[in-house]
């Protein structure tokens, strides 16, 4: 299999291109209508999701523009499993025609099937000793290609996770200086306060709570908005295989609570020091 681009309407594509005489024996595209072999005439095969948000159905004309000019290319099928391909597939002869020389000259996907009755340990042998000849091959089965791609996603989430961290470490600063200028301006009133009874306890519990509320109201915004973003995201990429939406319901509480926790600790200097303000100073203060 390769990979080419063009263009659609002014939005760029990507396409595969495979060998409509052999790809079902290695690839299920589980093809809703039309049929894979018909690519050999010139057609072009659209995932089912995509076809439906066009508007297009089979026999329909596809406008794909390419360095060699704009193509109207039949849909001679709809297919609905996209797991190892582009949302639009092409032949091999399709993409050399129309985009070789921009990178669709590169094989991506080398997929192989064994002849009946071999033990998958030997036809793994087999192809390992041929791509031994190409240091930039990886072999993989199909359970270990599945892991490979979720471990893609896993890594992005790593990666989105430590920013979280970073953000959440930022915030913490950021409610302990708001709350250390809060202190700041309200000394009097906190002088006030404990000349009328209020024990030192109670200034900390009182500085503390404002704390856990500044927290939660941020957590509770972000969770919305980066829920919002992460649904706009998924929607988004849902033409690359990634039609799973999951909101992780638990882990948004966790942050919720967790929040909460961020803000007691952003309080502990800010608490301390309204604390032990001394009483006839503070009332003083102006």
């Amino acid at each position: 299999m390769r990979i080419g681009y063009w263009d659609l309407e002014g939005r760029e594509q990507m396409a595969s291109g495979l060998d409509p005489t052999t790809a079902d024996q290695t690839l299920f595209l589980d093809i809703q209508q039309g049929s894979l072999g018909a690519l050999a005439d010139g057609g072009v095969l659209v995932l089912d999701s995509v076809a439906d948000e066009e508007g297009w159905t089979l026999g329909d004309e596809i406008p794909m523009g390419f360095a060699t000019g704009l193509q109207r290319v039949e849909i001679v099928g709809i297919f609905a499993e996209q797991s190892q391909v582009q949302p639009y597939v092409v032949s091999l002869d399709f993409l050399e025609q129309n985009a070789s020389g921009y990178g669709s000259d590169l094989d991506n996907v080398v997929a192989v099937k064994a002849v009946q009755g071999v033990s998958p340990e030997v036809s793994r042998a087999v192809v390992e000793a041929v791509a031994a000849d190409y240091p930039n091959a990886t072999v993989r089965d199909q359970a270990e290609l599945r892991v490979a791609q979720e471990e893609q996603v896993s890594t992005m989430l790593v990666m989105f996770n430590a920013l979280l961290v970073l953000a959440v470490i930022i915030a913490i600063f950021g409610i302990t200086n708001t709350l250390a200028l809060s202190v700041y301006e309200r000394t009097h009133e906190i002088g006030l306060l404990r000349a009328v009874g209020m024990s030192r306890s109670q200034v900390v519990r009182a500085v503390s709570w404002e704390a856990i509320v500044v927290a939660i109201i941020g957590a509770v915004l972000g969770i919305v908005v980066g829920t919002a973003f992460g649904v706009v995201v998924a929607i988004a990429i849902a033409s690359q295989g990634l039609t799973v939406l999951s909101i992780p319901v638990l882990q948004i509480g966790a942050l919720v609570v967790f929040g909460a926790i961020a803000g007691l600790i952003a309080a502990l200097f800010p608490a301390r020091k309204a604390s032990r303000l001394r009483i006839l100073g503070a009332i003083a203060y102006e």
